[in-house]
């Protein structure tokens, strides 16, 4: 990319030959917000996702996508350019769903008005009104008044840039302006912003609607020509909502991992030097307050006033910051701020003191321990000396502490100072940016468990890589663990998502199963119209025959037939008294890959949980064959020569698949189906059994068994919308 303006043909699975503009307004963007090293990346992937939302000189039509990208990795900076691409190509409205609270709605309105220059040298470009700032009702409606029939015009001319609270009353309010004239061909884009807060029906469990999604149906009603783009770091809610549910995406676009960005997987490794664990001594009972700042608090803020002090002696003029999140009751963190600064104010009592103080050499020593435990993961710090504790002395004086939550709606006064230390709960969540972040204290638990809602904290994620040295988290073990666990849940998630963007796949056919931890949900419950199948595959399961159509039970047996030729079985050795129902065959070095390709994910399975259940034994062995793709499995032939029969109930479920124990003086014959597998590799029984019910023969079925080792097994999460 050489600066220029550029124009690339893009076929499209919709429109041949469309032609889209990289034009002034997205040029002007790219070079003013987007800083040189990315830019390439950010035009490319803007361009890509701008792509697929409908052409501009379309007739009326509605698309809805998903743009998926990790907590606090660029994504505004993505859809300002889809926004500002949007402009240069003839989209004559764009409305951003731009936050819960007024918190995040005012940093996304001041945050485009900066990036996007409104308030300068492209001020012309766009009218822009924020509901945020009171404006929709009043000057968009007086607006659309004053030009009266020639609002369609005004729109087409004159492109609007809205900015949304997302709350069904503002949403309603605009609808109520934009019913009052006609939309149809003005095309428009629409923003949703963390799309898988606030915008899902809350009720859909109920097979009721909630008021921000009715609003948001109304909108989508009153706009008959758009595409409505949501943006999320936690995609598990629009992936899990019912596929006919109007919010449920078309098309899929992953932002790549960009440059110098600090997540989970850099994190979150094996003995991690970064993560701290809180003693669970040190956290209070959830409507408990602290008395007195615990140790490890202690320690973190020592930490980060050093990494502060660090900076100033390097000459680093950049904001710091540090984030305590204790709970999301409002006298817990008016609380813990008393506490932070009745500890700074002692500090900077104590450093006042003469040096021969005991008082003082105490206070130094603690931050001796704080430097130590930065030189873990620096090579490169000042010596500890004079010149670091006068240092450490002016940070002290110069952080300010601030509350974020709904008792203080101005926020942070970044430019008050080099310094804050800002203590919160759920505004400090998702979507919102903590400038220069390097210690983060939460010893907030992981609540009812929602995957996507925690993995929102983590505000410690980010463009942290040149600072990565002096950045602590400390958590609660719980909170520590839910972390880890979704490092291995985004990895396989993104992947999969990837996989079916690079393949032009619609969502609405994709197979929604996850990796995910047991003690984790996807998602708040409320917002999904059925369920998923979990499981922990460190135990036999086997299919089950119920009533499977007689083609499909052919072709399970072809399955196997083809097992059984293409690989070299031998007799598994054991006592000479077993009966030939206890003498099986079996071979120990089959590819895990063919096996999987072949047999598991070919197996037709009869119920929707067996379906959903076998869904998730293909992305078990998957991730199996992920970290060792020349991995090998067992497969035992059980009871080859001599057929066995089986019991079945009334709804066809086998009463005892697997045979138990034989034994006779003491002696083990025959130590049970169950003990068949080999403890390192993923292990498959094929059982051939006659089913009788009401003491007769009804048919022969085959049934398949399977059994992961636990050191090779993952939990899982399966959810098939066909």
């Amino acid at each position: 990319m050489d600066g220029g303006f550029i124009e690339i043909d893009i076929q499209s699975g919709k429109e041949e030959g469309k032609q889209i503009s990289w034009g002034a307004t997205a040029q002007s963007l790219l070079e003013y917000s987007v800083k040189e090293s990315a830019r390439e990346t950010v035009f490319h992937e803007s361009m890509s996702i701008f792509s697929k939302c409908l052409y501009p000189k379309s007739s009326d039509a509605q698309d809805l996508g998903l743009v998926v990208g990790r907590v606090q990795s660029g994504k505004t900076a993505s859809f300002e350019t889809v926004i500002a691409l949007a402009r240069d190509n003839g989209y004559k409205l764009v409305i951003i769903l731009a936050g819960t609270t007024k918190l995040l709605a005012d940093q996304s309105t001041k945050r485009l008005k900066k990036d996007l220059q409104v308030d300068g040298v492209r001020q012309k470009d766009w009218v822009v009104f924020s509901s945020a700032e009171g404006y929709i009702e009043e000057v968009l409606k007086s607006t659309i008044e004053k030009h009266g029939k020639k609002a369609r015009r005004f729109l087409k001319h004159k492109p609007v840039l809205l900015t949304l609270l997302k709350h069904y009353s503002h949403i309603d309010k605009l609808s109520e302006v934009l019913e009052k004239i006609s939309m149809s061909g003005i095309p428009t884009l629409i923003i949703d912003d963390e799309a898988d807060q606030a915008s899902h029906d809350a009720k859909a469990k109920k097979d009721d609607s909630s008021t921000t999604f009715l609003s948001i149906l109304r909108l989508r009603t009153a706009i008959p020509y758009h595409t409505y783009l949501q943006y999320t770091a936690t995609p598990q809610a629009p992936l899990l909502i019912h596929i006919a549910n109007e919010l449920s995406p078309r098309f899929v676009h992953v932002l790549p991992m960009p440059e110098g960005y600090v997540g989970g997987e850099t994190l979150f490794y094996d003995n991690s030097r970064y993560i701290k664990t809180i003693p669970e001594d040190e956290i209070p009972s959830p409507n408990e307050v602290l008395k007195e700042t615990p140790e490890s608090l202690y320690e973190a803020l020592a930490v980060y006033i050093t990494g502060v002090a660090i900076g100033f002696i390097m000459g680093d003029d950049d904001i710091h910051s540090m984030l305590i999140h204790p709970s999301r009751l409002k006298d817990v963190h008016y609380n813990d701020l008393l506490l932070v600064r009745d500890t700074l104010g002692e500090w900077e009592r104590e450093f006042a003191l003469p040096d021969n103080d005991l008082d003082r050499i105490d206070l130094i020593g603690d931050f001796k321990k704080a430097y130590c435990e930065l030189e873990v993961t620096s090579t490169d710090l000042p010596p500890f000396d004079q010149a670091l504790l006068e240092a450490i002395s002016e940070a002290i004086e110069e952080t300010s502490v601030v509350e974020v939550n709904s008792n203080n709606a101005a926020g942070v006064n970044w430019e008050s100072s080099v310094s804050h230390i800002l203590v919160g709960g759920q505004s400090l969540d998702r979507g919102y940016t903590v400038k220069g972040l390097t210690v983060t204290y939460m010893s907030r638990g992981t609540g009812v468990g929602n995957a996507d809602t925690i993995q929102q904290r983590a505000r410690f994620f980010g463009f942290k890589e040149d600072y990565l040295h002096l950045c602590r988290v400390y958590l609660a073990e719980e909170s520590r663990r839910a972390f880890e666990a979704y490092v291995d849940h985004e990895r396989s998630l993104y992947s999969q998502l990837l996989e079916c963007q690079e393949a032009g796949n619609s969502l609405k056919d994709w197979k929604r199963r996850f990796i995910l931890d047991t003690d984790l949900k996807p998602c708040r419950q409320n917002v999904l119209h059925y369920g998923y199948s979990r499981w922990c595959p460190d135990r036999w399961w086997n299919t089950e025959p119920f009533a499977l159509a007689d083609e499909l039970n052919r072709k399970n047996k072809q399955l196997i037939e083809m097992v059984s030729s293409k690989y070299v079985f031998q007799q598994q050795p054991g006592h000479e008294d077993r009966t030939p129902f206890q003498r099986h065959t079996f071979s120990n070095e089959i590819p895990l890959s063919e096996v999987l390709v072949d047999l598991v994910s070919e197996w037709c399975g009869t119920s929707k949980a067996e379906k959903d259940t076998l869904l998730g034994y293909v992305l078990q062995l998957s991730e199996v064959l992920e970290k060792d793709p020349d991995a090998t499995c067992c497969i035992y032939f059980m009871s080859p020569t001599k057929q066995r029969e089986r019991s079945v109930s009334t709804q066809m479920r086998i009463q005892n698949l697997y045979q138990g124990s034989n034994s006779k003086s003491g002696v083990e014959i025959y130590p049970g189906d169950r003990k068949y597998y080999d403890s390192k590799k993923v292990t498959i029984q094929i059982h051939d059994v006659k089913l009788i019910k009401d003491n007769e023969v009804r048919e022969r079925m085959s049934i398949l068994a399977i059994r992961i080792p636990s050191s090779l097994a993952c939990d899982w999460l399966v959810q098939d919308k066909r």
